[in-house]
């Protein structure tokens, strides 16, 4: 991968909807700072409202294209959001990605 580029990892237990939510961190904290999120589809297909199948998946995600742009943060805040079609939510732990070389 390179800094602009995040890869996804996933094992969902049914079927659910993805989304990936980011936010900008500076000083220690992404209080007041850029954020945006990302639907995170199984294909490029019409149809984007499909959920991903029960099971482990993967996706890649460029994090300073289109609407949000992330390029004047050294460190960035990611969640994974899982939505089935039953209603139950699910959201991973916060990851934080440093963008500085030696960090």
């Amino acid at each position: 991968m390179n800094q602009q580029v995040v890869r996804l990892h996933w094992d969902l237990g049914r079927p659910a909807k993805l989304t990936l939510t980011a936010k900008g961190v500076r000083n220690g904290s992404s209080k007041n700072q850029t954020s945006g999120g990302w639907g995170i589809y199984p294909s490029p297909a019409a149809n984007n409202s499909q959920p991903w199948g029960e099971g482990t998946g993967t996706h890649r995600v460029n994090f300073e294209y289109g609407e949000y742009n992330f390029h004047g943060y050294d460190r960035l805040q990611f969640r994974l959001r899982a939505r089935s079609t039953g209603g139950a939510h699910d959201t991973s732990q916060p990851i934080v990605l440093s963008r500085r070389p030696g960090k």
